[in-house]
């Protein structure tokens, strides 16, 4: 049994301890009848401490359940969850039984649990500094070597040094934007924006790669889609990218759609008029596909399809580890269904509000 009881009035002598009570406590069998509810806390001003936030819930007939730190009979602090309640509501003054455990161990792994998330978040921050300082002085003295008079092989070699600079920082980005979502360390940012401006503003920059394999990339936004929208636009337009990166990247012909449609949330007043909405956003592509085994990683970190697809494709296999921790701390989810050989839609749900109500006034590009 993990738990250890004792009957008592709130402020009294305790009236009765059972065998586990007083072994908790350190005490002989008995030893506990009689004393004062203060003998079993570090010092008096955590007694009293412990009475003016309780025993006014206590006195309503409410139940209580917390953890402080208790006092064993030879003087050894530990932490104790007690949860307990007055006999009868009607009648607080005739006593209240209390159940308490020693929560000491988990109390402490807690601690060590987020001692070390600090620890790791601290030497993250530290490392990105380090890191991005010497990296940003390779990427910057390269750039101005750019411009100096060279032969054409040295123009090259520095254009192929500039492209790794980039390369690595992207990558160095990626890295720590996953461990500080991995952590739950990130916070969203909840301002107005337009969906069909940040939509439009990704598949631009997408363009080009997709061209220069000969795919058709299109967009269109449903009329139901309101101009501006509440929400964190710049995780938005992350998620969309990572989207679109992986479509282009494992799509060899065909082309790749992207979607936005709405659908009204319940009513949060009694005026009828629905506060916030859920869009959805969809990319389709007509790719290589993902059979169900690979379906089932997808949002893990450092995965893509297998191990031939990462060095036919490249990439560390974070964006979309990123993206799904994303549509999480957005309040959100991120879905994907996929045939291998035919192609495959990730779906993006998110909840939306409408910034006074806006007009729906979606555009639908030609």
């Amino acid at each position: 049994q993990p738990h250890w009881h004792r009957l008592c009035r709130l402020t009294g002598p305790s009236d009765r301890a059972n065998p586990r009570f007083h072994e908790l406590f350190g005490m002989e069998q008995g030893q506990a009848v009689g004393l004062s509810t203060a003998s079993f806390y570090p010092d008096e001003a955590t007694f009293e401490a412990f009475g003016q936030r309780y025993y006014p819930a206590l006195g309503r007939g409410e139940r209580v359940d917390t953890v402080l730190v208790m006092q064993r009979s030879d003087g050894t602090d530990f932490w104790c969850r007690i949860i307990g309640q007055v006999l009868f509501a009607e009648r607080p003054q005739e006593g209240s039984i209390w159940i308490m455990e020693d929560v000491t161990d988990r109390r402490l792994a807690e601690e060590a649990s987020l001692a070390a998330d600090r620890l790791k978040h601290e030497f993250m921050d530290n490392m990105s500094h380090e890191i991005r300082t010497p990296l940003n002085g390779i990427l910057g003295m390269a750039e101005l070597l750019g411009t100096t008079p060279l032969a054409a092989e040295q123009q090259e070699l520095v254009e192929t040094l500039t492209e790794s600079g980039r390369t690595l920082a992207a990558l160095l980005e990626s890295v720590l934007d996953f461990a500080r979502l991995d952590s739950g360390a990130a916070r969203t940012r909840r301002t107005p924006f337009s969906f069909a401006n940040i939509i439009q503003g990704v598949v631009s920059s997408f363009g080009g790669a997709a061209s220069q394999k000969g795919l058709a990339l299109t967009w269109t936004v449903d009329r139901r889609v309101p101009e501006l929208v509440v929400g964190d636009g710049d995780g938005l337009r992350q998620i969309l990218a990572a989207l679109l990166s992986n479509a282009v990247k494992f799509s060899e012909t065909g082309r790749i759609d992207v979607a936005a449609t709405a659908q009204a949330l319940p009513p949060s007043d009694s005026s009828g008029a629905p506060a916030s909405l859920a869009i959805t956003l969809a990319v389709r592509d007509t790719g290589i596909g993902l059979s169900p085994d690979q379906l089932e990683s997808i949002f893990e970190p450092f995965r893509q399809a297998d191990g031939s697809k990462t060095r036919r494709f490249g990439g560390a296999g974070l964006g979309l580890a990123i993206a799904g921790k994303l549509a999480e701390a957005m309040g959100g989810r991120l879905t994907v269904a996929s045939t291998p050989g035919v192609g495959t839609v990730f779906e993006f749900v998110a909840p939306y509000e409408l910034p006074g109500r806006a007009a729906p006034s979606g555009r639908q590009p030609g």
